[in-house]
């Protein structure tokens, strides 16, 4: 038995309520659309193959296709759901604002302890550092940072001083990676490339980096930083079998973190199951190790004590 803690999932608010009342209906659209989503995650790790020029446009539809999943399954019930279906155990719920501010995450893991809140403070937020502080104190586990959302250069002041604060807490820090374009985004792509963070890791070495999407395209670029700095872990979202074999016998299984990025095209948690079950059925990952990647190294890194009975692996 296993405890599974994603590490990476979202939220998109219900302040109306509708998502209970259309539970049936909107099921019944998943259901219908989940063919494009399951073949969506198999053309996904074949992107990174296609020139660049021809990546980013296909990149950008693809982001236009998370959006009906997102509008009809990604409410704080649905995640409810996948709790206490024992899908998983528990869930590093990140904010991305406007749309899932701060605030709602810390709401959200007030009403449910197995929620584990992710703050994002960047670009909305006055004096970031202290605000950071305020939200610790109410509970929340680690910052997130994503520079191609904020649009800002690795030196920006705004995040040397949430870093500072960060370092201060003994926070982690989920940095978005990878050269996606995302629609709407106020920074360009190349902002979300792994190997531009390097400075961080070098100047905060007590300092938990986490590097969300495994550097998406390039994972390479990522498992080869984390070889260089200690202080920095992947996490396995969008990743296929083979790339997550290769981060746990370069950096070791402590250093991996099964993560989704929940809902965005629905199946990503079964999906993201299914491929480190699959390196365990194939001999590429112990149970043990993949006990570790799974939830052992999420509830350390995170402090979530479990309760209870472990969901099954």
């Amino acid at each position: 038995m296993a405890w599974i803690v994603d590490s990476h999932l979202h939220l998109v608010p219900d302040p109306m309520g509708w998502a209970r009342a259309t539970r049936g209906v909107r099921r019944r659209v998943i259901n219908a659309l989940s063919p494009a989503f399951e073949a969506a995650h198999r053309a996904q790790t074949w992107l990174r193959l296609l020139p660049r020029a021809v990546r980013t446009p296909v990149d950008q539809c693809g982001s236009y296709l998370a959006l009906p999943h997102l509008a009809l399954g990604g409410t704080e019930s649905d995640l409810h759901a996948l709790l206490d279906s024992g899908t998983l155990d528990a869930a590093v719920l990140i904010a991305h604002p406007p749309f899932t501010s701060n605030h709602f995450v810390m709401e959200a893991a007030e009403r449910d302890s197995r929620i584990l809140p992710v703050v994002n403070l960047a670009r909305h937020a006055q004096q970031p550092g202290a605000a950071l502080k305020d939200f610790a104190k109410r509970g929340a586990r680690a910052l997130k940072i994503h520079l191609i959302a904020d649009g800002l250069e690795p030196s920006s002041d705004v995040y040397t001083e949430l870093l500072n604060s960060a370092s201060d807490l003994g926070l982690p820090v989920i940095v978005h990676t990878g050269e996606t374009a995302l629609p709407g985004a106020s920074g360009s792509p190349r902002l979300g490339a792994a190997e531009r963070l390097r400075p961080w890791f070098t100047r905060y070495p007590k300092t938990s980096f986490v590097l969300a999407h495994l550097n998406f395209h390039e994972p390479k670029k990522a498992i080869a930083l984390a070889a260089d700095h200690e202080n920095v872990l992947l996490e396995t979202s969008w990743q296929p079998s083979e790339i997550i074999t290769e981060a746990v016998a370069t950096v070791g299984a402590e250093r991996v973190l099964f993560g989704s990025d929940w809902p965005i095209l629905g199946s990503n948690v079964d999906v993201g199951l299914g491929r480190i079950r699959s390196c365990v059925e194939s001999g590429l990952l112990t149970q043990a190790q993949a006990d570790q990647v799974l939830g052992l190294n999420a509830a350390k890194l995170y402090r979530w004590e479990p309760k209870g009975t472990p969901t099954s692996p």
